[in-house]
């Protein structure tokens, strides 16, 4: 219809249309996802090889958040909770990087929240920190119901940390690892210990 009535059509990036000066003077903004995202009863019925709920917090980079996406259904986990603020939404350029992967994926609007009522139904919280006390190869054996932690290009707040158990894998000659790597290493190590019990 737009078309029909010589309307231009501007396809554009959100973040960009809402820091530009110049849409002072638009009316219509659409914002489209062809993507469905899962409830997280549904996540946590999923039947999977690891017991792992990942939440992955305010990942912005959207190919960051793609190979996330690719690692954790590699590694077979229940699914992915994300960050509905300050994180990218799944849309094409993350489902492009994932190779199509399928995980199971629900967002939230307090990571903190979810991560305490987790706590409840007995998910142990297990943070990625570069800086934290326990090196993920001092953990010998898993619990049974896991919640995984993984901060974006900012880290993780320290409220998060405060109520999780901090892990850290030890590295040299950079300041950090990119998020999927640091995944894909923790996971490995987290199915190797399930399969060896």
């Amino acid at each position: 219809m737009a078309k029909q009535k010589n309307i231009p059509i501007v396809v554009t990036n959100i973040s960009k249309l809402v820091k530009t000066e110049k849409n002072k003077n638009i009316h219509i903004a659409l914002q489209i996802s062809d993507f469905r995202y899962s409830d997280i009863e549904d996540i946590e019925k999923n039947k999977s090889d690891l017991n792992i709920i990942l939440l992955a917090y305010k990942v912005k980079d959207p190919r960051n958040l793609g190979a996330i996406v690719r690692t954790a259904s590699a590694f077979d986990i229940k699914g992915i909770i994300i960050t509905s603020k300050d994180s990218c939404p799944v849309n094409d350029t993350v489902i492009h990087t994932s190779r199509n992967a399928k995980v199971l994926i629900t967002r939230t609007n307090n990571a903190l929240k979810t991560i305490q009522e987790l706590k409840q139904k007995d998910y142990y919280p297990l943070c990625l920190d570069s800086k934290g006390k326990i090196e993920l190869s001092e953990i010998t054996k898993i619990n049974d119901k896991i919640l995984l932690i993984l901060g974006g290009e900012r880290g993780i707040d320290d409220k998060i940390k405060q109520i999780c158990h901090n892990i850290r894998i030890p590295i040299k000659n950079v300041e950090s690892l990119n998020t999927s790597v640091a995944l894909g290493i923790t996971l490995y190590h987290l199915k190797t210990i399930k399969h060896k019990s």
